[in-house]
């Protein structure tokens, strides 16, 4: 039976997008991080777009790794 993909926490942008005055705040996966957890090491991304800090460490138990970025 096949292994199931390793799943890899990824964290997501705030942005502002759109045309001022008339922005709004977006959550944005950058196409680069995604890229590279699936291709590279063959894991499945997993977005949590509106964890609180409270219920981090129940969502760490629901992944086998977290991609930490640096902007």
């Amino acid at each position: 039976m096949n292994k199931p993909p390793c799943r890899v926490w990824l964290p997501l942008d705030h942005r502002l997008l759109g045309e001022s005055p008339h922005q709004t705040l977006f959550l944005v996966l950058g196409n680069k991080c995604a890229r590279a957890v699936t291709l590279c090491a063959q894991a499945q991304p997993v977005l949590f777009p509106l964890a609180d800090a409270q219920s981090i460490p129940a969502l760490l138990n629901l992944v086998d790794g977290v991609m930490l970025t640096a902007k």
